[in-house]
């Protein structure tokens, strides 16, 4: 599974980087019932995994703008070649 981040800028300067996670993805895709419609599903599992009080809606009004991007798999989840190997 592709790892997701989202940079969430507010209106009040601030800035916030979150990797998704699987039980925020599949809480987008039950959602919509579904695959994950683009920057809308993306953002929303993005509220979900933040746990923001405000609505969905009144959130994405907080936001002065945002991005994604997909991140390669941590170097502690890929194999290793063996230090003996040639």
């Amino acid at each position: 599974m592709q790892r997701v981040k989202v940079t969430l800028n507010y209106d009040d300067g601030t800035l916030e980087e979150v990797v998704l996670k699987p039980v925020s993805l599949v809480a987008a895709e039950r959602h919509f019932k579904g695959s994950i419609p683009g920057m809308e599903g993306t953002l929303w599992a993005a509220h979900y995994q933040l746990r923001k009080e405000a609505t969905f809606a009144d959130w994405l009004e907080s936001l002065e703008m945002a991005g994604d991007e997909a991140i390669p798999p941590s170097s502690a989840t890929q194999s290793e070649p063996s230090p003996s190997s040639p």
